[in-house]
């Protein structure tokens, strides 16, 4: 048995897209009134209902410059018969919040093929906007704290790393001078490496190479052997020589903060 159909108007059909869609829908004369809009378009323009919109144009509802921008856009769509898409609006509201729209239009043609308006679909993009507002001043922000640390901090750490060299040139053998030696050198490495540490910190690609585990964790706890003293403890390490791994050397920050621990806590 063959069910049967029903033909819905085509008029029916577009009030039903309409309806459906959550992007504003408007359809405009060439003089920019307002033929027929959806009830998203009625809330952008603050009204009560699509009716209430009817002859009217964008200058009725929004800024000037808004307003002036919109209209000439749809006359170079009517004469150039091209669309336009996706463009990104800015609307101020009238109560000072701002509203971001991408919006796409295109000519609309009678039967004779004649230019007669344009039909607009605008969707709110404000979320993302923002979103990407954000993250473009986070970066601004990552910027910042890197030339503060590679220019405020570094001078200081290489001045004190320049005057431990030379003191231990004099006495090699004071512990004291060796400690002080090898951390601000290791603390210029750091700096030298803000880069790859702000990389990892937002989860980008850093560049791996051949470590030998053993090695870098000795060089590690060298540096604590006077705040263990300091502590009364021991560090106890039992690891199988020439173990090779394949990572960034910024990776001894996790055994040191591993021995800066147990320091303080254990």
């Amino acid at each position: 048995m063959t069910k049967s159909t029903v033909p819905i108007a085509h008029a029916a059909l577009l009030d039903i897209l309409m309806k459906s869609l959550p992007d504003t829908i408007y359809f405009k004369d060439k003089d920019g009134q307002f033929i027929k809009i959806n009830e998203q378009q009625s809330k952008i323009l603050g009204v009560s209902g699509p009716d209430e919109a009817i002859g009217k144009t964008d200058f009725d509802y929004f800024p000037e410059e808004f307003a002036q921008e919109a209209r000439q856009d749809e006359l170079e769509i009517m004469a150039s018969r091209t669309p336009l898409k996706s463009k990104l609006e800015r609307l101020v509201k009238p109560d000072g919040k701002i509203k971001w729209l991408s919006a796409t239009k295109a000519p609309i043609y009678d039967d004779a093929d004649n230019t007669i308006g344009i039909v607009g679909i605008s969707r709110d993009v404000t979320e993302r906007q923002e979103l990407d507002e954000q993250i473009v001043e986070m970066n601004q922000l990552r910027e910042l704290l890197l030339d503060i640390i590679t220019h405020d901090l570094k001078n200081p750490a290489g001045v004190t790393f320049s005057i431990a060299d030379m003191a231990l040139s004099e006495s090699p053998e004071d512990e004291v001078l060796q400690i002080v030696h090898s951390t601000s050198q290791n603390l210029l490495e750091v700096l030298e490496s803000t880069t790859i540490l702000s990389q990892a910190a937002f989860g980008e690609k850093i560049p791996m190479e051949n470590i030998n585990l053993p090695e870098l964790i000795d060089s590690i706890a060298n540096e604590f052997d006077m705040a263990l003293a300091d502590a009364g403890m021991e560090l106890d390490i039992k690891i199988p020589a020439n173990i090779m791994i394949n990572a960034n050397p910024l990776i001894g920050e996790v055994f040191k903060n591993f021995i800066s621990n147990a320091i303080k806590y254990a």
